[in-house]
């Protein structure tokens, strides 16, 4: 399981946010997810361009509460009936954070899910909160590994190797089998890795 050390880690400087036990009695989490979120913390920052929300931000709201569906009422992308479907289920879904405007959540079964802003179609991220937080961490020390080869934009300036992409995707497999489902977030990930080689 990741403990503090992994978050300090992770977090690499930058603030670790940690929730209030109300969020336990609201939602009746898993234990291994209350731990983690309310005595370890989750990173405010972290690669790839990944931000945590404190309580203040939203962390911890329901979907349903964070997004204002009727602002999808009139899209081209939702169909009516599916957007009603929507607001019955984003009850269930618990906000964790962003990557640009996609928002990542937990949903009625605790896996880590992220919703597209557009369309609000769903992409799988890992089974468990601890699943994704390991596998941000491999993505870490992945772009750590590059960056020592080079300067701190390394991994940025596409100075990442095919073997590099390997080893990354070994490592997330090891940490959840579906990791690399069809249009998952990780799947999508080393895509762009792999365009930018």
């Amino acid at each position: 399981m990741i403990n503090e050390k992994n978050i300090i880690e992770l977090a690499n400087g930058d603030e670790i946010i940690r929730y209030s036990n109300s969020l336990s009695l609201n939602y009746n989490l898993p234990e291994d997810t209350c731990k983690i979120l309310q005595e370890i913390g989750v990173p405010k920052y972290v690669a790839p361009f990944i931000d945590f929300f404190d309580e203040s931000n939203g962390g911890g709201k329901r979907l349903s509460d964070y997004y204002d569906l009727n602002l999808y009422k009139d899209s081209e992308n939702i169909e009516k009936e599916e957007l009603e479907k929507m607001k019955m289920y984003f009850k269930e879904y618990i906000v964790l954070g962003n990557i640009e405007n996609d928002v990542f959540v937990l949903n009625e079964k605790f896996r880590i899910i992220q919703i597209n802003y557009e369309t609000l179609n769903e992409y799988y991220v890992n089974y468990s909160l601890n699943n994704f937080l390991e596998s941000l961490l491999v993505y870490k020390k992945i772009v750590d590994m590059v960056c020592s080869r080079g300067d701190e934009a390394a991994f940025f300036d596409d100075e990442v190797t095919e073997n590099d992409i390997k080893l990354l995707k070994k490592k997330l497999l090891e940490i959840d089998k579906y990791s690399f489902i069809d249009d998952s977030f990780w799947a999508n990930e080393i895509e762009r890795l792999e365009e930018n080689i």
